[in-house]
């Protein structure tokens, strides 16, 4: 893991060079181990590395070839590499036998089209000594980010935009107004390039940019399909879970694993354990012990782990903790506004961990968005068959899932029917807020939520919406969340479900398996029982670790309110008096 800062352009000679480094050197919670840079008359580009196994010198980045014609980046994990490097020993001698020197023997061999033979969570820089271009590369999820503005002639890259602050003045970075107003109307962060700055950019996922005689494009390498039409094979997917899971999971490290009540961080762990990467010797399980905020039979009985395996952790029990200040930290390092206190509880459970020495943190992140996780999964299915005019097949799916989502028949009719009116992300969301803000604020910022679905869209329905949440909704705002508060903490996390070939053959399993018997993550269940996993398969997740109306009114409430009253700039958004 890294994090690199790259400036190419016309007016090169405009930066202090010495500047440039020391700057850059300033924000190194994304590489405390070893920091550089290399630079000519056509490129400045530091790199910070944070050292997960061998701290070898050969690892120490920006990474020169051995030709010296490119100079290349990396920050995230190649996890295939070692198969990558038998692929390539026929073509190539090996010196470092490391992810950097696969990126470099792969980009000589297949140029552009390497990233194509990846797995894994990266962000890669090379830059074409020869060319003088370079080539920016992001993962099949945006798992890893890159940022980028253009100023004063020059295109500035960065994992984070507090780095690209270093060197650009501050009247550079105006508020985009229609993030800003998507964030507050419904939620939406992150379904775009866009930030939150006006001039700053984001590479989604799958993304290949090439900045070349001052000009600079994009394009995606990648797109995930939809098909419905395969039973699942529980043989070859529980093969290809183990054998995908070893990659993430190994004995050499020394790793911590984010428990909660769900079956995905359950999974993980547990799996971890049956094929022996778990040890015992120095992993670590947490999980948030928060019982003054939760009732403990609710809690706990749904809390599936072994006792000699999670420490738990009561990070509420330090009042200074909850000190609104700390929120101020909290926005620094996130980068943009978060909407849960789940996001503060996550980032002292790192600050935990890094007091513990901890560089490797295992999250089940994903898994609700491929495998239909909430309760809105219901609502989408039942919009497939409706769809599809299959009456009896509608009906008899809703009476099977009565007892999952606890409502009788009529109530979840009832509640389908107002789904079906109001198609657009978070509306119910919005509904319950709109009183809040100023009309012409409203008025002014009225992009449409409610989306057309074409027929192919509505075929399947419930598939094409997973899709939109992997990539448009809910997990590239988890994801940017979780890379910046690991990282502030120096540490790396990894995310196993996020596999492009595994989600690739989930995909093509027809949508009935997804909520079949009227259960959620129906084809993960099924595969963690062939595991072995000793889960409570059909036991219910609760919300975990937090709870915002009690954050909200016992700790911060009237600091918020003094924020809101006294800042100005709200008077044209916020309805005071209400």
């Amino acid at each position: 893991m890294c994090g690199f800062i790259t400036i190419v352009g016309k007016n090169l000679s405009h930066i202090n060079k010495n500047f440039f480094f020391h700057a850059s050197k300033k924000n190194i919670h994304r590489g405390p181990h070893q920091q550089s840079y290399f630079f000519d008359s056509n490129i400045l580009c530091s790199a910070q590395t944070l050292k997960i196994t061998k701290r070898s010198q050969f690892s120490d980045q920006p990474y020169r070839s051995k030709n010296g014609r490119f100079i290349i980046t990396l920050n995230g994990q190649i996890y295939n590499y070692k198969q990558l490097i038998e692929d390539l020993k026929k073509d190539f001698h090996f010196r470092f036998k490391n992810e950097l020197e696969v990126i470099e023997k792969l980009f000589v061999k297949f140029g552009i089209n390497f990233v194509n033979h990846l797995n894994g969570m990266f962000a890669i820089s090379i830059w074409d000594i020869k060319k003088k271009t370079l080539y920016l590369f992001t993962d099949h999820f945006g798992i890893k980010p890159i940022y980028y503005t253009k100023y004063n002639n020059n295109w500035f890259f960065s994992s984070e935009i507090k780095d690209l602050k270093l060197f650009i003045p501050h009247y550079h970075f105006k508020e985009d107004k229609e993030s800003v107003a998507k964030f507050l109307k419904y939620s939406i962060t992150n379904n775009n390039e866009n930030t939150f700055y006006k001039n700053i950019k984001k590479f989604s996922y799958a993304k290949i940019g090439i900045f070349k005689d001052n000009n600079f494009k994009k394009r995606c390498f990648w797109e995930l399909k939809i098909q419905n039409n395969q039973k699942p094979d529980y043989v070859k997917l529980t093969q290809l879970f183990s054998k995908n899971f070893n990659l993430y999971s190994n004995t050499s490290i020394k790793k911590s694993f984010a428990i909660s009540s769900g079956i995905d961080s359950n999974f993980i762990l547990q799996q971890s354990i049956n094929d022996k990467s778990y040890n015992i010797k120095k992993d670590l399980s947490v999980i948030s012990e928060i019982k003054k905020y939760h009732y403990e039979s609710e809690y706990r009985k749904n809390v599936n782990f072994f006792d000699k395996y999670p420490i738990k952790i009561d990070l509420y029990s330090n009042k200074k903790i909850l000190e609104p200040s700390n929120l101020e930290n909290l926005e620094y390092i996130t980068e943009q506004p978060v909407h849960s206190s789940n996001i503060y509880v996550s980032l002292l459970l790192r600050k935990y961990l890094k007091n513990k020495n901890y560089n490797v943190l295992i999250s089940g992140h994903g898994s609700d968005e491929i495998f239909g996780g909430y309760t809105r999964a219901f609502f989408d299915y039942m919009f497939e068959l409706d769809n599809q005019k299959n009456k009896d097949y509608f009906f008899d799916f809703i009476d099977i899932s009565r007892n999952y989502l606890g409502m009788n028949k009529n109530l979840i009719l009832k509640q389908y029917n107002n789904f079906k009116k109001n198609l657009g992300f978070n509306f119910r969301y919005f509904q319950n807020i709109k009183s809040f803000f100023i009309k012409d604020y409203l008025k002014a910022y009225s992009f449409t939520n409610n989306m057309y679905y074409s027929s192919d869209q509505r075929k399947n329905f419930l598939k094409f919406r997973l899709k939109q949440h992997i990539f448009k909704h809910d997990l590239p705002y988890a994801l940017t969340i979780e890379d910046k508060i690991s990282m502030s903490n120096s540490i790396e996390t990894r995310v196993p479900f996020l596999n492009k070939f595994l989600v690739e053959n989930i995909f093509k399993i027809d949508s009935k398996y997804f909520l079949e018997n009227g259960l959620n993550k129906n084809i993960l269940r099924n595969i963690s029982q062939r595991l072995s996993h000793f889960q409570n398969w059909y036991g219910k997740k609760y919300q975990l670790p937090g709870d915002d109306y009690l954050f909200l009114k016992k700790h911060i409430d009237k600091f918020v309110l003094e924020k809101v009253q006294d800042d100005p700039s709200l008077d044209e958004i916020i309805n005071k008096k209400k």
